[in-house]
């Protein structure tokens, strides 16, 4: 039906819209509208070498911002639009969807695979600094709120990385 096809279409970019212009604190206020093109990776390959396996995947956008100090901080960002029955706040969306569907392991892998990257690169200025899930049914960028967003800054990226590898040897059975 085409009636019902173009809801979907002026639903999605309905969607859009309020992601993209939605000040985020963890950016200092700055929405995701404002990153540059020259500033941005979307649908990013990425290929992590552990414990002899090549884990592969695509991170849906990495992105950097200025620091203030010269460098750069770096995000992962995540597009989602799943029905959160229980609702957007960044607190339910980390006690139900993101452990229900893995999310925080999948940020983590991401995390591990960017920063292997970075130490590749010799990446001086580059810093990891956060991952950004974006669940677009739920944000609505008028709003005071951050409902519909999950952020994570990284606080020890490395012990999280040496975390994550554990527990991907866990999860595969190969022994470290």
């Amino acid at each position: 039906d085409r009636t019902e096809a173009k809801d979907y279409k002026q639903q999605l970019a309905v969607w859009v819209w309020n992601t993209l212009k939605k000040p985020l604190p963890i950016l200092n206020e700055q929405c995701l509208g404002m990153i540059g093109a020259e500033d941005r990776r979307h649908e990013m390959a990425f290929h992590w070498q552990h414990l002899g396996q090549t884990l592969t995947g695509y991170i849906d956008l990495l992105f950097r911002v200025d620091d203030g100090q010269g460098g750069h901080d770096y995000f992962i960002l995540d597009w989602k639009s799943n029905l959160n029955a229980e609702g957007y706040d960044p607190k339910v969306l980390a006690a139900t969807v993101m452990k229900h569907h893995h999310y925080d392991l999948q940020y983590q892998i991401y995390a591990a695979a960017v920063s292997s990257w970075f130490q590749q690169l010799k990446l001086p200025n580059a810093r990891l600094k956060g991952a950004i899930y974006a669940f677009s049914r739920g944000i609505n960028w008028q709003s005071d709120d951050q409902m519909g967003f999950f952020c994570h800054e990284f606080a020890d990226l490395e012990q999280q990385n040496i975390e994550t590898q554990q527990h991907i040897a866990t999860l595969t059975g190969v022994k470290p």
